[in-house]
């Protein structure tokens, strides 16, 4: 079997960003604004995702978390996906 391996970011490609999981609390959205302006001031174009609220326990509904992070990582516009401190080339 040949690996496949997607071509590097350029400046202008779209990075999803997603919390699959427990979500970003609402003392921490300031750091998620600053890893967002960072991923924007290299140049790439930020995608964040609805499922976001750190509130509870998780996110968002299973349905829901499992929706999102599928999408973007299907979408041929989005290059890669960014979910809880990594980023996955898509």
């Amino acid at each position: 079997m040949t690996v496949r391996y997607p071509r590097p970011l350029r400046p202008g490609d779209r990075v999803g960003i997603t919390s699959p999981s427990s979500g970003v609390p609402e003392e921490l959205r300031e750091r998620l604004a600053v890893a967002v302006r960072d991923v924007e001031a290299r140049g790439y174009e930020a995608v964040t995702g609805r499922c976001m609220d750190g509130s509870g326990h998780v996110s968002a509904p299973a349905a829901d978390r499992a929706a999102e992070l599928t999408a973007m990582l299907t979408d041929p516009g989005i290059r890669a996906v960014c979910r809880r401190g990594t980023c996955r080339p898509s």
